[in-house]
């Protein structure tokens, strides 16, 4: 006695007779190895035919005659020939068919083969069949690049053609780009000295308008780095960075003058887009490549009375001038030009900050004007001092509005 495993139907999903033929092929031949597994009886396979049919199929079923609904070998061939097969014939088939979207050459060869094997072209023994058939597959390319390459050669053999399409396919892999590789983020594989800061192990210290050169200190000695000295406020240092943008403020032959040390300040002031002002606008609109505040809330209202009003300090129409946003900083950004309420303005994505320019030169920036605020940098004109501590006194201030 031979005792078979119990084989559920369940594993299969209900036939739909909307996919495409490839589909339906795939789910008959899966139903036919599960008949096969369980050693369904005839009126097992035919009952398990009837479950896994959605209701169009079954109206189909319900109006064959008894003898087909219940006989297996009926069955099955009718519903092969109804839902299975293809409409056309093998050889209408091999005349029409083309190469998919994402199908690569040599899987279109395959399939194209098969379908002359289907409509009993003997294009493996005929050399006038073979030719035709060469010419055929190549004239349905999509590549017009492989279709010149192929055009230009002559195959005695299907295999030749498929020999040629293998080696393009692996050409095209080793040209391709790699593939990422992801990263092992165990603790023994850190990636280290992945790049070399350039004087890593100084600082310099200013002398003044007397000196005005500057004394190099090992930052192995002094323990210190990039950080000023607390016994004297005026030290300026600028660690360096992988990143061009915060380069040391120092010239290639470790002097730096005035000069150079305030023309340094003002770069980075002017990389972070410093100071801040209010952006004056002519009457006839904002000035091309600024960014565009938000419009007054009155500026597209019907009801507004001043819509036609044309503001005399930025230019904009829809209100006075003493209701005009161009002086107003904004509590959350700390930018001119609009209310806290309607800041649309967004954070760095790096650093979470509201700033202009890159992070790297907004972290400078913030040195500079703590070195201003410790009393260093004394060499810079006591109005840009002042203003720098002014505008972090109003951007205070916003905050707290």
């Amino acid at each position: 006695m031979q005792f078979r495993p119990y084989v559920s139907s369940s594993t299969l999903d209900d036939f739909d007779e909307k996919a495409s033929l490839t589909v339906r092929r795939r789910w008959w031949e899966r139903f036919l190895n599960l008949t096969i597994q369980g050693g369904w009886s005839d009126e097992m396979k035919v009952y398990e035919l009837k479950l896994k049919m959605p209701p169009a199929v079954r109206n189909w079923r319900g109006q064959l005659a008894p003898k087909d609904r219940r006989d297996w070998k009926r069955l099955s061939r009718l519903f092969r020939r109804e839902y299975v097969k293809s409409r056309m014939s093998e050889p209408e088939r091999y005349y029409t068919m083309s190469q998919y979207r994402d199908e690569t050459a040599l899987a279109f060869l395959y399939r194209l083969n098969l379908a002359a094997e289907r409509a009993d072209l003997n294009f493996r023994k005929s050399s006038a069949d073979r030719e035709r058939h060469i010419k055929r597959f190549i004239k349905k390319l999509s590549d017009d690049q492989l279709k010149r390459t192929l055009e230009s050669q002559r195959f005695r053999r299907v295999s030749d053609l498929e020999f040629v399409l293998k080696q393009q396919e692996e050409v095209r892999q080793k040209d391709g780009p790699p593939a990422r590789q992801s990263r092992d983020f165990r603790a023994d594989n850190v990636v280290r000295d992945r790049y070399k800061p350039r004087r890593q192990d100084r600082a310099y210290v200013a002398q003044g308008d007397e000196d005005s050169g500057y004394d190099e200190v090992d930052e192995r000695e002094t323990g210190v780095r990039s950080a000023p000295a607390v016994n004297n406020p005026s030290v300026s240092s600028n660690s360096s960075t992988p990143n061009d943008s915060t380069s040391e403020i120092c010239t290639p032959n470790d002097t730096l003058t005035r000069e150079d040390l305030i023309h340094e300040v003002y770069r980075v002031m002017d990389r972070v887009g410093w100071p801040q002002r209010p952006q004056a606008q002519r009457p006839g609109g904002p000035s091309q490549g600024q960014p565009q505040r938000p419009q007054h809330p009155g500026f597209q209202s019907r009801y507004n009375p001043d819509r036609d009003e044309t503001c005399a300090d930025c230019g904009r129409l829809g209100h006075r001038s003493e209701n005009c946003w161009g002086n107003l900083i904004c509590g959350r950004c700390h930018r001119h030009g609009h209310p806290t309420r309607l800041c649309e303005t967004r954070p760095c994505r790096k650093c979470g900050e509201f700033h202009e320019g890159r992070c790297e030169d907004w972290k400078a920036f913030q040195e500079i004007k703590k070195l201003v605020r410790q009393g260093g940098l004394t060499d810079l004109p006591s109005d840009v001092r002042d203003a720098i501590l002014d505008a972090e006194a109003d951007s205070e201030g916003a905050q707290l509005n």
